[in-house]
């Protein structure tokens, strides 16, 4: 109800009158505003805001009247009446003091100071105007509390809450009273209460610093700095492979340069920070790879593009819960060079935006930033016989997840430092079959991080600092697999399980789609064509002949007859010229 005046306001009437709530703003009330009225009169409600009210203010009458609560915010009333057990009054600083004649039955008076300024100008809180002698609070629970907006508090600073103006009158508070405060939901204060020479109840901060539940707001960036690694670790695994088998297919089939490659992962993983977070989600890949032979070996690069989306839940150690969504969308370059001594060296740069959420604490906040990433691993395979092959590997990896800005909806703002992950994995993996066509392989490694710290600061002051440093170990298995010989679509299922600072699995489904393009051969340039297998990448010695005029298609058609009675490999095969160029 607003700018309306009325005689009396009750809120709900009954044998239980319960759960009501008054809100009254800018108006006149000539009587008396309750609650609720009948036996049973719990939990109700009133909010008055810039309102006079004549009679008294009460939450519930009747005969069990507990849990009921009323606030002020600048109002003049005659007086507060309650009977019964946990009934708050919450006063608010608002534009001008709130004025009560007096109170009785309040076992809780909450202040909230809102945004009052901090320089000794602040006016008092609650007014006492007809409460003659010494006014008692001794029995009652104060509590103080703050906007998370306004400027934090040091030790000395003073708020005046409560004074008697009644002629002769005054408060009493008792000795060694203290209360315990808050800005927003993060920072906490203690005040010494005390009446001052004025015969004045004044609130003192003697302690100010940030509580343990803000770090809650920084598992956040923990959990999406984790998040982003997981996507590192598809593309560094599952992705490299699907990249290098298309590149390798559509450098042998039908004179073709590029393979496209596809995939997709998701799991579960618990990363203990000091409390820890609970990272569900899917990472996306999509490809483009080419084969090229090199002096050294071969060599497999091309770019591609990544996303995540996931949901984190986390948890300190009093049970303070977290939550929210965190995704990642990028773009990158991938390459691997496999000599031919069977050793091997990959590597990745990544760049996108990552966007994260928080709901807890009774506030949330969202930011977005920027991350940049890379790896480089060395590894060698060994081959122990035919079809069986063990490899070793070491791989370092860091990632960036530049700082951010964030407003607390309880009205904070915090400064999330960058947090930078440093990753070192050593493995080894055992791969049975010849060829991707049906392959199984089982993998162990250990890793450990060395950075993976988030930290954050509000005015200055720093919260607790979860961190993802710690020693994991790895176990996975996979199976490779494509439905025939000549089909350019495959299949890599894995899965992976962890324990240590990281625990949990990720299951990894990939789908690898070839699109080749063809180089068409000019027949007016001098060369030599060379026949290779398709799948091995092999030299065909048996396969070789020249041309010089048009009347070389002819000639090559021969060759590929050839080639193809004499293969033991049941692929297409390419042709290429000693100049590098490809024909059909």
């Amino acid at each position: 109800m607003k700018k309306a005046t009325v005689g009396s306001v009750v809120g709900g009437y009954g044998t239980t009158a319960s759960g009501n709530a008054i809100n009254l703003t800018d108006a006149t009330v000539s009587g008396s505003v309750t609650g609720g009225r009948g036996t049973i009169t719990n939990d109700n409600i009133i909010r008055l805001r810039n309102t006079k009210v004549t009679g008294t203010v009460t939450g519930g009458s009747g005969t069990i009247t507990n849990e009921n609560r009323t606030s002020f915010r600048s109002v003049t009333v005659s007086s507060t009446a309650a009977s019964g057990t946990g009934n708050t009054l919450a006063v608010y600083y608002g534009t001008g003091t709130t004025s009560i004649g007096d109170l009785g039955g309040i076992q809780n008076i909450h202040f909230d100071l809102e945004d009052a300024p901090t320089d000794g100008t602040a006016h008092t809180l609650l007014s006492l105007t007809n409460a003659a002698g010494e006014k008692n609070l001794s029995d009652i629970n104060l509590a103080v509390h703050r906007s998370g907006a306004t400027k934090k508090l040091r030790k000395g600073d003073t708020f005046t809450l409560v004074e008697n103006t009644t002629a002769g009158g005054s408060v009493s508070i008792g000795d060694n009273v203290t209360a315990e405060g808050t800005d927003g939901v993060t920072r906490n204060y203690t005040f010494g209460i005390a009446r001052n020479a004025d015969g004045k109840l004044v609130a003192t901060v003697t302690k100010a610093g940030m509580n343990e539940q803000a770090k809650s707001l920084v598992e956040t960036r923990a959990g999406a700095s984790a998040f982003l690694n997981d996507g590192a670790d598809f593309l560094a695994g599952a992705g490299m492979s699907a990249a290098q088998k298309e590149a390798a297919a559509a450098a042998m089939t039908s004179g073709g340069v590029y393979g496209l490659w596809a995939g997709m992962g998701g799991g579960s993983l618990r990363h203990e920070t000091g409390s820890y977070v609970d990272m569900k989600g899917w990472n996306l890949g999509v490809g483009w790879a080419r084969e090229n032979a090199v002096k050294a070996g071969t060599l497999t690069f091309g770019p591609f593009i990544e996303y995540g989306r996931g949901s984190y839940d986390s948890y300190l150690d009093d049970g303070t819960h977290g939550s929210g969504k965190t995704s990642y969308v990028g773009v990158g370059m991938m390459a691997k060079l496999e000599t031919k001594a069977n050793s091997w060296i990959d590597g990745a740069l990544r760049v996108g935006r990552t966007k994260s959420d928080y709901t807890g604490l009774d506030t949330s906040y969202d930011t977005t930033s920027t991350y940049y990433a890379m790896h480089v691993g060395v590894g060698k395979d060994f081959r122990v016989r035919e079809g069986d092959t063990v490899s070793a590997y070491v791989r370092c990896s860091y990632a960036h997840t530049a700082g951010a800005s964030a407003h607390l909806s309880s009205g904070e703002t915090y400064d999330f430092d960058a947090v930078n992950s440093h990753r070192l994995r050593i493995g080894t993996r055992y791969t049975h079959g010849e060829t991707a066509l049906s392959q199984f392989y089982a993998g162990l490694a250990w890793e450990y991080e060395f950075g993976g710290d988030a930290r954050a600061t509000s005015q200055g002051d720093s919260a607790p600092s979860p961190s993802l440093k710690g020693g994991s170990a790895l176990l996975e298995l996979g199976y490779r697999f494509a439905p025939k010989a000549d089909s350019r679509v495959s299949y890599d299922l894995n899965l992976s399980g962890w324990q240590g600072q990281a625990s949990g699995c990720h299951g990894r489904h990939l789908r690898q789609v070839g699109v080749l393009t063809t180089a068409i051969a000019s027949p007016s340039k001098r060369g030599r064509w060379r026949a290779r297998r398709a799948g091995r990448g092999a030299l065909n010695d048996a396969a070789e002949a020249s041309y010089a005029s048009p009347n070389n298609a002819l000639r090559i058609s021969k060759l590929l007859i050839f080639c193809c009675n004499k293969s033991e490999t049941k692929g297409a095969l390419l042709c290429t010229r000693n100049d590098g160029a490809a024909a059909q």
